[in-house]
């Protein structure tokens, strides 16, 4: 009996060892097995740093980026708008320089004009039959008094159509409404020392003075046209030279 009872207690404690040995083994494996998950676990976390280091580390560089080119636009901004300001600048000072040449051309316009204008220096009194009346008419042109010394020159040549001095007081029939800028009237007076004293030495005057009617009056082709004649029919003529000039002054308009 008791034999029994020994047997029964040693294989009751034989289960019970067997028993608490699997169950080491498996609170072993499971225990292993936690532990292979941590370290999974570790490292997908590792992983998830190192990629969200990456990630800020990418938006960092890309707000850099951003801020360079706000700060390059801004830059740029700033040296157009400067050379914006110099080209204002410049134009105004071209501008001013514009207005100036063009005052200075007019200026030097109007000298030559008033040069042209002028009565030649070699024009004096004359004497002789008749030219009393051609004196009187000089002397009222030359204080300005246009219309009368008109008259006066008509007067002459109405009395003394074959005088010497005829063809000048022709002549000076155009200049009195050359200077008061009629300058188609000028032309015809003009043209009438041609047509009437053709061998008479104001003829070349006449002719320059025709072609300066007509580049006041803004018909260029016909201002060449009679520089042109007169440069080629009197080239040994103070005027031929003039025209010349003028003739070269076109061209520069023209360009």
């Amino acid at each position: 009996m008791n034999r029994m009872i020994r047997r029964g207690v040693v294989f009751t404690l034989s289960l019970v060892f067997f028993a608490g040995t699997a169950r080491a083994w498996k609170i072993s494996d499971l225990e292993a097995e936690v532990a292979a998950l941590k370290s999974r676990i570790s490292q997908v976390e590792e992983r998830e740093d190192k990629y969200r280091k990456e990630v800020e580390d990418a938006k960092q560089a890309t707000q850099d980026q951003v801020l360079q080119v706000r700060k390059d636009q801004a830059d740029q901004k700033l040296e157009i708008d400067g050379l914006k300001q110099k080209v204002g600048q410049m134009e105004e000072t071209l501008k001013d320089l514009s207005e100036k040449m063009t005052s200075l051309e007019a200026q030097v316009q109007a000298q030559a004009q008033a040069r042209e204008t002028a009565e030649p220096a070699s024009e004096t009194k004359e004497s002789g039959p008749g030219t009393d009346i051609y004196n009187l008419a000089l002397d009222y042109y030359k204080k300005g008094k246009y219309d009368i010394a008109r008259a006066q020159f008509e007067a002459f040549l109405k009395a003394n159509p074959n005088d010497p001095y005829s063809d000048n007081a022709q002549f000076w029939m155009g200049e009195t409404y050359f200077q008061e800028k009629n300058f188609k009237y000028a032309i015809n007076e003009y043209v009438k020392v041609q047509e009437k004293y053709p061998k008479g030495n104001k003829v070349p005057a006449a002719l320059y003075k025709i072609g300066l009617c007509f580049s006041y009056l803004g018909k260029k082709p016909e201002a060449e046209a009679m520089y042109k004649q007169v440069m080629e029919s009197y080239p040994a003529s103070e005027e031929s030279a003039k025209a010349k000039g003028q003739l070269e002054k076109l061209g520069q308009k023209s360009k």
